[in-house]
């Protein structure tokens, strides 16, 4: 099996940090998806709160 590169385990470590930190910067996956699934994303998706962050409905999996 490859070995994960530790570059790509830091960055997955820095981005859990951030989300433990600023938890309430992170949007509901199933809300993203929503909008993304509308076609819709211009007028409803927020765009500039989206920094690549989301959390998943712990309900949901």
């Amino acid at each position: 099996m490859k070995e994960i590169p530790q570059e790509h385990k830091d960055l997955v470590l820095a981005r859990l940090k951030e989300a433990r930190e600023n938890p309430n910067s992170m949007l509901y996956w199933d809300e993203v998806s929503k909008q993304l699934d509308s076609g819709n994303t211009k007028k409803s998706f927020d765009a500039k709160r989206f920094n690549g962050v989301l959390k998943v409905d712990k309900d949901a999996c």
